[in-house]
């Protein structure tokens, strides 16, 4: 089970239009995006 779930618009693509696991990890891999915030606008109601 993953530790944290993240809602993006969109994923970037590769050439032959596979997503780009690259791309993902290099935009993702800092951690900015874990801390359990989330804004009131993407809360469930």
């Amino acid at each position: 089970m993953p530790d944290d779930f993240i809602k993006i618009d969109e994923v970037s693509k590769t050439a032959t239009g596979k997503f780009s696991k690259k791309d993902l990890r290099d935009e993702y891999s800092d951690g900015d995006h874990v801390g359990g915030q989330v804004s009131e606008d993407a809360a469930p109601e």
